[in-house]
């Protein structure tokens, strides 16, 4: 990945990860509050993982 390419590989995974920690664990705030503090993370880690995936795949297909 070029500089370019990366820079924006952490906009667009960022941006994604943001939204869906928004939408998906906040509402459910008192849910997680009760949850081992590792259930949270490996939560988010999926979360992470997941869209990071899908913003290399979008780039793929934006600098191909």
């Amino acid at each position: 990945m070029d500089p370019d390419e990366f820079y924006d590989y952490i906009k667009i995974s960022g941006e994604r990860i943001r939204a869906r920690i928004k939408s998906d664990l906040f509402p459910m705030k008192r849910f997680w509050d009760r949850q081992p503090s590792g259930r949270l993370k490996l939560v988010v880690d999926d979360i992470v993982r997941d869209e990071r995936k899908k913003a290399k795949g979008q780039l793929y297909q934006k600098h191909k």
